[in-house]
């Protein structure tokens, strides 16, 4: 999978968003409409967290282990709290909780640092936070659109700074 395959991906997601909100202002309660405007921008953002991961430069470090590992524990605490046995809230707050946690260490232990590392780690920790404080009724399910607009700001920020900015091979 190539960087250019994922951003026509996110630029044809972008466009079914585009055609759902225009089917949904134009044809009064169309239900396609509601579901494009929901898969688009989800198939767009799995896009660009995978051109991010990518390009970055987590996965070939120690860290990356230790967050599949925090992974792993949440997944199986998502299992628990299907299950509705005890120890999920335990699991998936503990695993939240150390992925930030790898994930900061591993930023501070990079020796440059761009904006984008900033962004990426940003949007890490508000993912997690929103994630623990929606789940634990702390604020409303609101917040919850706040790590999805980190996000698309580190997305927009490296197809600028790789795509855009890139002075033209002459």
């Amino acid at each position: 999978m190539t960087d250019r395959f994922l951003l026509l991906v996110i630029g044809a997601a972008l466009f079914i968003t585009a055609v759902g909100l225009a089917l949904g202002e134009t044809l009064l309660a169309y239900p396609a409409a509601y579901q494009l405007c929901s898969w688009g921008p989800q198939a767009a953002e799995w896009s660009g967290l995978a051109l991010l991961l990518r390009n970055g430069t987590l996965i070939t470090t120690p860290y990356f282990r230790l967050v599949l590992l925090f992974v792993s524990l949440i997944l199986v605490g998502v299992l628990f709290k299907i299950e509705h046995w005890a120890g999920a809230d335990l699991l998936l707050i503990s695993g939240l909780a150390g992925e930030a946690v790898a994930y900061t260490s591993w930023f501070y232990s990079k020796k440059a640092k761009k904006r984008l590392d900033i962004l990426k780690l940003l949007w890490v920790l508000t993912a997690i936070g929103c994630t623990v404080a929606v789940y634990l009724h702390w604020v409303p399910k609101d917040i919850a659109l706040v790590p999805h607009a980190v996000l698309w700001l580190a997305i927009l920020d490296f197809v600028y700074t790789n795509f855009l900015a890139r002075p033209v091979p002459s």
